[in-house]
């Protein structure tokens, strides 16, 4: 599991440089507790197709603390990545260390607040290469 990527975003800054961010679980130890998740940008130049490096945009977090969906953990659909000039401006959701055991449940189509506030969305400026 630790070599998947998941809800990736795409963006081009004003020099045509390609950025993609995405969460992943590279840092995650397959057999500890937490589920290690980070936040990364990938760049890539389109003159000539090459790599361009990448960087890490968030701490490392459990993403199972954020609310239980029918099937899944729900990190929320909000996620934006967009520009501004040469730099790339991220907002995405990250999970809360609040732990993993009680979720509040889903009832009809009523609106359940999570008191315990097991996300947030964090906004980040990433500078290219």
């Amino acid at each position: 599991m630790s070599n998947q990527a998941f809800l990736p975003e795409v963006a081009v800054n004003d020099h045509g440089v390609v950025a993609v961010l995405y969460y992943d679980w590279r840092v995650d130890e397959p057999d500890d507790v937490p589920l290690s998740t980070q936040v990364h940008v990938a760049f890539f130049d389109t003159e000539d197709l090459s790599f361009l490096g990448e960087q890490t945009t968030s701490p490392t977090f459990d993403p199972r603390s954020a609310p239980r969906a029918p099937l899944a953990y729900f990190p929320g659909d909000y996620v934006v990545f967009t520009t501004g000039g040469d730099d790339f401006l991220a907002a995405f959701t990250m999970t809360n260390p609040v732990g993993r055991d009680e979720h509040p449940q889903q009832q009809g189509l009523h609106l359940v607040v999570d008191a315990q506030d097991r996300q947030d969305v964090w906004f980040a400026r990433v500078l290219c290469c």
